[in-house]
Order: C-alpha cells, then structure tokens, then sequence
C-alpha cells in the first residue's frame, strides 16, 4: 500500500504542478489585449510553455498510472496466494519490507 501512496501523492503533486503554469500562462495571457506590442509576443511564447509542461506532465501521469495498476494487480496476486498479507496494516507491510532489505543486503 506504500507503493500505492507514493503513487497517489505524485499523481496528485503533477497535478498540481500543471495546474499553477496553466493558470499563471492563462493570467497573463488575458491581461494582454491584442496587438499590445512585444509582451503579447512573450506571452504567447509563456503560454505555449506552459501547455507544453502540462503536455509533458500528463505524460508522466499516465506513466504513474501504468505503475499504480501493475503495483494493484501485483498486490492482488500477493494477497491471493498468500492471504496472511491481506491482513496485514500499511506499517507491518512497511516494517516486514524494511527486515526484507536488510536481509537482502546482508547478503551482499
């Protein structure tokens, strides 16, 4: 369920992210009358950056979402063929993960 939080929280953080350029790129593109001059040219070139990040962050959004849904369907299978993890709290997952490394890496 870590897995799945982290997830959340970066879809949510994307989000968010796409939404201040967008905003800020629409402000300033409605305070610019047409033919105003220079700053209508660099605000057109703000704005087109601004649609450009949300294009690259919607990107990622979707990559994050391909990672939620394979982290789901591998929980699933986990919690089918070993019921006893189904049970278990975010923090047993978290602390039963945390002994896994360690013995991982005492073995290296």
């Amino acid at each position: 369920m870590i897995a799945f939080d982290n997830i959340r929280l970066e879809l949510e953080n994307a989000v968010l992210r796409s939404g201040v350029h967008i905003e800020s790129g629409y402000n300033e593109a409605v305070m610019c009358d047409p033919g105003c001059g220079p700053d209508c040219s660099e605000v057109e070139i703000e704005l087109a950056n601004a649609y450009d990040e949300m294009v690259r962050i919607m990107g990622e959004i979707r990559a994050l979402e391909e990672e939620q849904a394979i982290a789901i369907e591998t929980i699933t299978h986990i919690e089918e063929m070993c019921p006893a993890f189904a049970d278990m709290t975010d923090a047993e997952i978290a602390t039963y993960a945390d002994e896994q490394m360690e013995t991982y890496a005492d073995a290296i």
